[in-house]
């Protein structure tokens, strides 16, 4: 995706009416919330087994989304973007909950210390195998994923406290 075609995701309006404003611990809580919101797959941004690194020839298409928050963040400052971290569904829950939250956690620290986006306008959190994107109990790198979502449209502040 271009980095023009990622700014269009991510300003997509919601695909229906939320109904409510959320905080951010109910959009983190609520996948059908977070699902009302285009998310940015950094799909290029894969994962190997068991690991939360970005693999280096893949750090191009995070600087295109990367680009595109910071086009958007131009023109409007209190964006808050939401890094979703998943991982696949062989070892523990607990386990892959918190290699999910690694993943987000890389990708956010990434998109802040590399990209320059200010802390304050990204958000991460990990779900570990929670919502499979392939369902299978093996191995899938497609579940190894991290989402990108702008979701201001739902918040009801633009500073978020993680």
């Amino acid at each position: 995706m271009s980095v023009e075609e990622i700014m269009a995701a991510l300003k997509t309006p919601p695909k229906q009416s939320a109904g409510k404003i959320y905080s951010l611990d109910e959009i983190e809580k609520d996948f059908e919330v977070r699902s009302l919101l285009q998310a940015v797959e950094v799909k290029s941004v894969g994962f190997d087994f068991d690991k939360a690194d970005v693999k280096g020839m893949e750090a191009g298409y995070l600087g295109s989304v990367a680009a595109a928050i910071l086009k958007i963040l131009e023109d409007r400052p209190d964006e808050v973007f939401f890094v979703e971290g998943h991982a696949d569904a062989p070892g523990t829950y607990d386990y892959n909950l918190k290699l999910s939250k690694r993943r987000a956690l890389h990708v956010k620290n990434a998109l802040i210390n590399v990209f320059g986006i200010p802390e304050k306008n990204i958000v991460a959190a990990g779900f570990g195998e929670k919502h499979l994107k392939i369902t299978t109990e093996q191995r899938e790198p497609a579940n190894r994923r991290v989402p990108v979502r702008c979701i201001t449209p739902l918040v009801k502040t633009a500073t978020p406290t993680q």
